[in-house]
């Protein structure tokens, strides 16, 4: 069996990492949402089935956006919650329990239970001081950032013209 069609191969393993204040459970709605749609629109596609275009983009009133309008100002996170994740080392632990628990008549489930239970509370603990902001280094990072976005906006308008960045555009005549 392949790595990729086997779940249990520590490539496969996943961490997820984040705080409560990030409002994650809405956006996973709406991802899960997105995907179904998505799935929908292209097996449509892949059928034969021409999309038809928004209406603001038939009418024209439809605008590109640079960048998504999402602003996190002044969030301070003053702790940390860490979880536990099965380890490789604990399936195998709860591989070995589940046949000797069969073995004696018992129930085989309740392995995962028994090996969890020492390592699955949650542990708070404290995030990192804040730091010293220092006014030449953020000056240094906006400018870096608008110039990323200059270069953004100017490839974008660039590919939408058909104009290519590398040569030079003489004018008509």
């Amino acid at each position: 069996m392949t790595v990729q069609n086997n779940p249990g191969h520590p490539d496969n393993y996943g961490h997820v990492v984040t705080h409560a204040g990030m409002n994650l459970d809405e956006r996973l709605r709406e991802f899960k949402l997105f995907e179904s749609d998505d799935q929908k629109f292209w097996e449509d596609v892949i059928g034969g089935k021409v999309p038809e275009p928004p209406a603001e983009v038939k009418s024209g009133e439809a605008r590109m956006k640079l960048s998504e309008g999402v602003v996190v100002n002044y969030e301070i996170v003053d702790s940390l919650i860490e979880e536990q994740f099965i380890s490789a080392e604990q399936e195998d632990i709860i591989k070995e329990l589940r046949e000797n628990l069969e073995r004696l008549g018992l129930d085989p489930d309740q392995a995962d239970a028994i090996v969890l239970a020492r390592s699955t509370e949650q542990k708070t603990s404290r995030a990192a001081q804040p730091y010293q902001k220092l006014p030449i280094r953020e000056w240094e990072m906006r400018r870096k950032g608008l110039n990323d976005e200059v270069n953004r906006a100017a490839n974008l308008l660039a590919n939408r013209l058909g104009i290519n960045r590398a040569g030079r555009w003489r004018g008509p005549g």
